[in-house]
């Protein structure tokens, strides 16, 4: 892949990643959305539908499963991380964060090997989730 290609560096370096031995799936809006707002990041059709990338990768590849996103895709990937729990999504890598204090962005605490868990916030109260605090 070359690195000159436009869009987000880990679209872009998916060539690299897989260069070094690792199985890449890469994700983008459904066609039917116009657009991927906080809410719907946040919603259980999203970690749903993402559960299914999950549950191919995890089938066709029998490896851990590492979810990484860069600036809105850190609000998927961490809600999907928080409602799948550690059985499901063995890591988290998050590039570009974007925290705020809208409806549905997700604030992080410090995370070391896991612990403490991130605290949910609206993500939380929309359910998403059966580890709230």
């Amino acid at each position: 892949m070359a690195s000159q290609e436009v869009g987000i560096f880990l679209s872009r370096s998916r060539g690299e990643f897989f260069a070094e031995n690792l199985n890449v799936i890469v994700v983008y809006r459904a066609s039917d959305l116009k657009r991927l707002d906080y809410g719907y990041r946040v919603s259980k059709d999203h970690v749903g539908e993402l559960a299914k990338v999950i549950a191919y990768a995890k089938q066709n590849f029998g490896k851990p499963v590492w979810l990484v996103g860069t600036s809105r895709g850190t609000v998927s990937g961490t809600a999907t991380a928080i409602a799948l729990g550690d059985a499901e999504v063995q890591g988290l890598v998050l590039t570009s964060s974007v925290t705020s204090k809208m409806t549905g962005a997700i604030g992080l605490h410090v995370v070391s090997c896991g612990k403490p868990r991130p605290q949910l916030g609206a993500a939380c109260a929309n359910g998403l989730a059966g580890r709230c605090s």
